[in-house]
């Protein structure tokens, strides 16, 4: 329906655009002027074009009336919901949200599989006189065990259990940017809302002016081409409110996305208010927030210390482990008449040792050692991007919560009571057609500024709070 209501507006201005041209060619050249003109007057080709195009105009003037009028119908019969309520629906309903939260079973499931031991091996045997000399037949059995010296089974449940830990965090940091970004997402939305009312009252306040012009040239007043001029303003106002509602659709699909929602009445208007009292924080206290329990910094933390367990291990893996096993013999008595021997059984203990001439080779210590190098970097990196993100996020809060007040304070006062007497001064002829559209854009352009600096202030709070690791944000 919005693009329905766009070509209908681009066919308004078309009309109206070759009505102007008509208007145009329908006063005499100079060149005639003064000249005698006959008692019957025939109506000028451009007149007719005129009065053609005023039919079509109100024809579709009517329908574009009538389309923008379901279309905001639509959205006051959308539902409502709340921050609190949105957020909440975000973290139990977001598909990404759900699929990174199995990242923690897989962790824990990886910390379970580290405690394994090696398994026992039994071997069997039986061998028999294949020579056909009645030599003894053997029977054996026996059990093997794998003996891990230097705790390395201990050594590998402490990686996989810092990855555990590691996988939480980056699970915690991904809740951060989540909410951070469904939070934007939601201010967009109450910002199109501001912004759809603002382009309806400029909208009316478009319909009064050409009221007016056509008020006065019913009077004689004006001719014309001002009340074109004065339809044409109405058309953009149009063409701005059908744009601002195309806008809200789509932001309100992007929430129903954060809230995993898909399908034909899933949407959901933001309930709330842009206009609230601005928060004061103290900046050391929030830059020693995000440097010491950011999630992200908490991740690469625990990351250095899953390096370093991870050392640990590769070195505790270059000792080689002991074989203890146990055997057991039966053989057969042997009939063999040159040597005859009676049957008997054999016990015996085995140990087996490898000898590591692998260890001679150091990469797989090199490289652990570098990893944990790195990570160490790493953890510093974060460390200062925390730092750095919430003091450009200080910033520009501050400069936020300046620019909206400014607009609060200074930019707001009496607009619209100026716009007024701008509009009455035209009918008194105190103020000419120029002066009141320029008041006129004027009036909007100052209340979609101040809209804008409140849908900025909220982003910049959203960010801080993103930056410094904390969330107590309600609008």
């Amino acid at each position: 329906m919005v693009t329905k209501q766009l070509i209908g507006t681009s066919a308004l201005l078309a009309i109206l655009i070759s009505a102007t041209f008509a208007w145009g060619q329908e006063r005499p050249s100079p060149s005639h002027q003064g000249m005698p003109r006959t008692s019957v007057r025939t109506l000028p080709t451009g007149a007719e074009s005129i009065t053609a195009s005023m039919i079509d105009l109100a024809t579709f003037q009517a329908k574009a009336n009538a389309d923008l009028a379901a279309e905001l119908s639509e959205l006051t019969n959308v539902p409502v919901i709340t921050f609190t309520m949105f957020m909440e629906e975000v973290e139990r309903s977001n598909l990404d949200y759900a699929a990174a939260r199995t990242s923690l079973p897989i962790a824990r499931a990886g910390y379970i599989a580290a405690r394994v031991y090696p398994d026992p091996v039994f071997s069997s045997g039986y061998g028999g006189d294949v020579s056909n000399n009645r030599q003894p037949t053997a029977i054996t059995g026996g059990i093997a065990e794998s003996i891990q010296l230097a705790n390395k089974v201990g050594t590998r449940r402490d990686v996989a259990r810092e990855a555990e830990l590691v996988a939480s965090a980056q699970l915690s940091d991904f809740l951060r940017n989540l909410r951070a970004q469904a939070a934007e997402v939601f201010v967009h939305g109450l910002e199109d809302l501001l912004m759809l009312e603002r382009k309806q009252k400029h909208l009316n306040q478009a319909k009064e002016l050409l009221q007016t012009n056509i008020d006065q040239q019913r009077r004689g007043s004006i001719g014309e081409g001002a009340v074109l001029r004065s339809r044409v303003n109405e058309l953009q106002a149009r063409q701005e409110l059908t744009t601002a509602r195309s806008d809200l659709q789509q932001t309100l699909r992007q929430m129903a996305v954060f809230m995993g929602k898909s399908g034909e009445g899933k949407v959901f208007r933001p309930k709330g208010t842009l206009d609230a009292a601005p928060r004061t924080f103290s900046l050391d206290a929030l830059v020693e927030r995000a440097v010491s329990a950011r999630p992200d910094v908490e991740a690469a933390r625990h990351t250095l210390s899953e390096a370093r367990a991870a050392y640990a291990h590769i070195k505790a893996e270059r000792i080689p482990d002991v074989t203890v096993g146990g055997n057991y013999a039966h053989l057969t008595r042997g009939t063999n008449p040159i040597d005859p021997s009676p049957a008997w059984d054999a016990a015996y203990l085995t140990l087996s040792i490898p000898i590591p001439i692998s260890n001679l080779n150091t990469g797989p210590v090199e490289a652990a050692y570098y990893v944990q190098v790195q990570s160490e970097q790493l953890l510093q990196a974060a460390e200062l991007r925390a730092e750095a993100e919430v003091r450009a996020a200080y910033d520009r809060y501050s400069m936020a919560v300046i620019t909206s007040e400014q607009y609060a304070a200074e930019l707001l006062h009496d607009t619209d009571d100026i716009y007024r007497a701008k509009l009455y001064g035209l009918s008194n002829k105190k103020s000419s057609l120029l002066e009141v559209l320029d008041a006129h854009f004027a009036v909007n352009e100052v209340f979609l500024g101040y809209y804008a600096a409140l849908g900025e202030e909220a982003r910049a709070l959203i960010a801080l709070e993103q930056a410094a690791g904390i969330w107590d944000i309600d609008f």
